[in-house]
């Protein structure tokens, strides 16, 4: 008994051509569907990642605070311990640390030191007014201010660790281009701002500082450490007056506690999460890592680490969110589309593989 040819090699010599071509479609086929899952995830990560990079700073950073004059029970000795540089670095660092993975911090971006909540109004007679009045400032004590910014006059403000205590009599600041421009002020001008029951601090402005990719989150999750804003009165008729930043070396925090309690000082820490290597599976657990900071484990962890009085918060869930119900409204969308291509090519292949109106596999030569 003669053996039967394979059957392969059969369909190749009576009908190399369609063999050939329902071989390719049915490669074309397969690859097209292991490749589509992971082409939709690649698409939804890179969405994951615009919109985490896309938010606006003050709504994507992690803020952490902590108010010295809030403590129970500490001396102000404590809370002048509390804003010194050496020890925010420490807690910075631990912060950093405490990060739970995938959410990670871009350090480019990040910062920390301390400020006042409250702007503070100058008693010169020479900065400009407008009709509401004479200008506030707002003084920070921010870390990496060098790093972050091109100096366009005179030089950097200076202070030693230990050197500004609450009892200083005068502080040395900058000034972006932006607020020397609008409220006229130079390298060598000095800014007294008032203090209760005492001297003015006298802010001593020792340079012009111009600011490297001021949009992003170092710059702009308080836009007024860069631009000068507008404030307004609380007349029937509101009228506008300035409100600027002055920008003290981060070692002369310890001076802020000497303005009025109402300026209120406050320690921060703002931490500018990085999207880079970020994937779309990855979102249940940034955001489980969100609400662990500002109201579980991780907060409770960083209130010992830190200060009892830590405050965490951020809109950054806010944002993954948003994102979460645009991609539940797509997936549907896409499930059809991909359900409409695959049943095609599967018609298509059953049509190419079947049997011809001679009831043959293929035409016979």
């Amino acid at each position: 008994m003669k053996a039967a040819a394979p059957w392969v090699r059969t369909r190749l010599r009576t009908a190399p051509g369609p063999a050939v071509a329902l071989m390719l479609l049915v490669l074309v086929t397969s690859f097209l569907a292991a490749a589509f899952p992971r082409a939709v995830d690649t698409y939804e990560s890179q969405g994951l990642r615009h919109e985490m990079s896309g938010a606006s700073p003050e709504r994507s950073a992690i803020q952490l605070t902590d108010e010295p004059l809030q403590h129970e029970h500490s001396a102000p000795s404590d809370w002048a311990d509390s804003l010194q540089f050496r020890r925010l670095t420490k807690h910075y660092r631990q912060i950093l640390a405490g990060l739970p993975k995938p959410l990670r911090a871009d350090t480019g971006q990040s910062a920390y030191g301390a400020h006042i909540l409250r702007p503070v109004a100058a008693a010169d007679e020479w900065l400009p007014q407008l009709d509401g009045g004479v200008p506030v400032f707002t003084l920070f004590a921010q870390a990496g201010i060098a790093e972050h910014s091109t100096l366009t006059s005179g030089r950097l403000p200076r202070a030693t660790a230990g050197s500004v205590t609450p009892a200083a009599d005068a502080v040395e600041a900058a000034v972006t281009s932006a607020t020397a421009k609008s409220l006229h002020i130079k390298a060598g001008s000095i800014i007294h701002v008032p203090r209760p029951g005492g001297a003015a601090l006298a802010v001593y402005v020792t340079g012009i500082v111009e600011p490297l990719r001021p949009r992003l989150s170092y710059w702009s999750v308080e836009p007024v450490l860069r631009t000068p804003t507008r404030l307004y009165t609380e007349q029937t008729v509101p009228q506008p007056y300035w409100h600027g930043a002055l920008l003290l070396a981060p070692e002369a925090a310890p001076a802020l506690l000497s303005l009025a309690a109402e300026a209120e000082p406050e320690a921060y820490w703002r931490i500018a999460p990085d999207p880079a290597g970020v994937g779309v599976g990855d979102l249940p657990r940034i955001t489980q890592a969100i609400a662990s900071l500002e109201h579980g484990p991780l907060q409770s962890t960083l209130r010992t680490t830190v200060s009892p009085e830590l405050q965490i918060n951020s809109g950054l869930d806010d944002v993954l969110i948003d994102f979460d119900v645009i991609l539940s409204a797509i997936n549907p969308v896409v499930a059809v589309a991909a359900f409409g291509v695959g049943s095609v090519a599967g018609v298509v292949l059953l049509m190419a593989g079947g049997p011809n109106r001679t009831g043959a596999l293929y035409p016979r030569p």
